[in-house]
């Protein structure tokens, strides 16, 4: 009994460990394939966005549906190609023929005592049909993808298989099934198609000219339990590198004699190295590049270039008349891909011409007018411009065209352009007042966002000249005999240059007589006079300095009713004729 026992016990001693170690064997097998498939690339392809039909019915609705997702593992090399599979060919079973259904004929005979009576007859075919009314299910397409491979060999290709049915009770029209193609394969030309049913073949592409999605329009109509396939080849993609350029000047606007940049950058964006790259940049004539202007090619061995990588090369070139820098090419060529070229972006030229009086006197209007212009020849617009014109010092603003601001703190007038296309011109104009003589200098300057700033001057002398405003007035105006009235006259050097000798010569009225005279300036100096007959004579006056003003006063007695004519007589050095001015005066007798 005890060596039963003890048997037991190491028997299931032994067991217990045979199990423990087959659940450790277990666990590192289930442990291997899930870092396997952390590692694994997939290509995944159908599901919604991505593999989806659409189509319509008898009454036109439209209705839609999605494919199933399916997802294929990606190896670099496969070893060994699979064998076709051989399925077994089943016998085909010929139904046996039904007997033919044989129809009786039932006899009755009867016996009499006289006669015998026999009848015969045969049963009538008996059918009966009756008609219901079933409603027709509309149609539903269904889409099943599949590949004809289990694994993506890099070596190989694959073909994607999108199996549509109609399960519904009704045809349907106008299939239009499309299918995104994955992003880690690539599309082999000329493999799309379609069977039983003729699709008529749509490729979307890229900028590149890789198909990105596929669409199979299929008019019908498909009917119920009707069933076909579309389909397509794809391949890994390879690497391949995908070379561009752009060249650039730094500064954007360079004037004669000015040294500039020309900047080349050459990008690898594919993901395959470009081998062998060399840049060929052509400087036009008028740019001057290691000491020569008349055009040349500048041949740059760029070497490899990896994926996502860019070389830049800087030449620097210096401006010299007529040249243009939108005249730089440059070519890109590698021995392993497709070359590219490029030029420098046609860039604005804007020209600003500023005009106006070269001479004028005192303080006659000065207008100046400001013509700005984009001379480019290619397509080339300037955008956002803004001129702008700095008045000239001891200026008075009047007015501006087209509504220019103005800014009294800047004395500045502004105008907003906008765009100006290639040959496009925009003109304005303004009127300043010149407060004295003297040489005045307008400048304009006109900016736009491409980085172009042009500026132009327009100079205009101011002459002074010696140029009076006389005005005469009386303070009493009709007077009554025996009372007095008060002759005013003002004198005003409205000119920018001082009058020299200035002398008033007032003659009193006939029917009146002389009672006072004065003769005062702006600081209040007084000015002798002497009275003798009928004449009052003011001293000269030295100098009237310009904007300043005199003024002549003569009182008179009125003897008689009539119609009084005050006459004053101006002269100074600067004038050689005499300004005269009247004033008259009627007088009455009560």
């Amino acid at each position: 009994m005890m060596r039963i026992v003890f048997f037991l016990i190491i028997v299931l001693f032994t067991g217990c460990q045979m199990k423990q170690a087959d659940i450790q064997v277990l666990g590192s097998k289930e442990v291997q394939p899930t870092l396997q498939q952390e590692n694994q690339e997939f290509v995944v392809n159908g599901g919604v966005g991505s593999t989806e039909v659409q189509y319509l019915d008898e009454k036109g609705v439209q209705r839609k549906a999605i494919s199933n997702v399916v997802r294929v593992p990606i190896k670099q090399l496969c070893d060994e190609i699979k064998p076709p599979i051989v399925e077994e060919v089943k016998p085909i079973e010929i139904p046996e023929e039904a007997a033919p259904i044989t129809k009786y004929y039932e006899t009755k005979v009867e016996t009499f005592s006289s006669n015998t009576i026999a009848s015969a007859y045969r049963l009538p075919d008996v059918a009966f049909q009756t008609k219901a009314f079933v409603p027709r299910k509309p149609p539903q397409i269904e889409l099943k993808k599949a590949t004809d491979e289990e694994m993506l060999c890099c070596d190989r290709q694959m073909t994607f298989r999108i199996q549509y049915t109609n399960v519904g009770g009704d045809n349907a029209y106008d299939v239009e099934i499309y299918d995104v193609i994955p992003a880690r394969v690539v599309y082999v030309e000329e493999t799309a198609g379609a069977d039983p049913h003729p699709a008529k073949l749509e490729i979307d592409r890229n900028q590149d000219s890789i198909a990105q999605k596929i669409t199979w329009r299929i008019p019908g109509p498909i009917p119920p339990d009707g069933t076909g396939e579309v389909y397509y080849t794809v391949v890994c993609p390879r690497p391949y590198p995908k070379l561009s350029c752009s060249v650039s000047f730094s500064p954007v606007f360079l004037k004669v004699g000015e040294e500039g940049k020309v900047i080349c950058r050459v990008t690898n964006s594919g993901n395959g190295v470009a081998q062998d790259v060399e840049l060929f940049i052509t400087i036009p004539q008028g740019l001057e590049y290691k000491g020569h202007s008349v055009g040349m090619q500048e041949n740059i061995r760029l070497g490899n270039i990896e994926p996502q990588h860019v070389i830049e090369k800087e030449l620097l070139v210096t401006m010299r008349a007529g040249g243009k820098l939108d005249d730089i090419v440059a070519r890109i060529t590698a021995a392993n891909s497709t070359g590219c070229e490029c030029s420098v972006p046609p860039t604005p030229v804007l020209t600003i011409e500023k005009d106006g009086p070269e001479l004028i006197t005192n303080r006659l209007p000065i207008e100046y007018t400001i013509a700005v212009k984009n001379a480019a020849t290619k397509n080339a617009s300037a955008t956002n411009c803004v001129l702008t014109d700095k008045l000239p010092a001891f200026t008075d603003f009047k007015s501006a065209s087209l509504d220019g601001i103005y800014d009294k703190e800047s004395h500045t007038v502004t105008w907003h352009l906008g765009t100006l296309k290639p040959g496009d011109t925009a003109s304005r104009s303004v009127i300043v007042i010149p407060q004295k003589a003297g040489d005045f200098v307008d400048h304009a300057q006109v900016s736009c966002d491409e980085g172009i700033t042009v500026t132009d001057t327009a100079r205009t002398l101011v002459r002074g000249i010696t140029a009076l405003g006389v005005s005469k007035y009386d303070t009493e105006d009709p007077v009554e005999v025996g009372n007095t009235t008060t002759y005013i006259v003002d004198v005003v050097n409205e000119g920018f240059k001082e009058a020299t000798g200035l002398q008033a010569v007032t003659e009193i009225p006939e029917g009146a007589e002389f009672v006072d005279a004065q003769g005062r300036d702006e600081e209040g100096n007084i000015i002798a006079f002497s009275a003798s007959g009928n004449k009052v004579t003011f001293e000269k006056y030295p100098s009237l300095m310009p904007n300043a003003k005199i003024v002549y006063k003569v009182t008179v007695k009125v003897k008689a009713a009539m119609n009084l004519l005050c006459i004053t007589n101006i002269t100074y050095n600067e004038f050689s004729k005499t300004i005269i001015v009247e004033e008259p005066t009627h007088s009455y007798q009560e």
